[in-house]
């Protein structure tokens, strides 16, 4: 079942799934040139399956609890990524890394 996180009438965060992995790659692609300004990983990116890998392994850190990915969409339409990451267990402490399109920000 779909974890879904309403923010408001517009907004909402969907835990990333398979389904995700189509847009979410057309997304990245959009914004790499801007997104490698700030952030290493992008570069990496050169393929479908490349995003399908990191989809299902954060799919799989996401079921243990060690890290939460979401996808901010907005309108229906993928915005972002926003992600809990090296959840302590203990004191459900993390880091919390987000991206949004470049088009969406302001």
């Amino acid at each position: 079942m779909s974890e879904i996180i309403i923010v408001s009438d517009a907004l909402e965060l969907r835990a990333v799934e398979e389904q995700h992995v189509p847009p979410l790659h057309q997304l990245v692609l959009k914004n790499k040139v801007w997104l490698q300004q700030s952030l290493n990983w992008p570069q990496f990116v050169t393929s479908v399956e490349d995003t399908r890998k990191n989809v299902q392994g954060n799919m799989m850190l996401h079921q243990r609890g060690y890290a939460k990915m979401f996808l901010i969409f907005e309108q229906e339409e993928v915005a972002g990524v926003i992600s809990f990451n090296q959840i302590e267990p203990l004191n459900r402490a993390a880091y919390i890394g987000y991206w949004l399109d470049e088009d969406h920000q302001g």
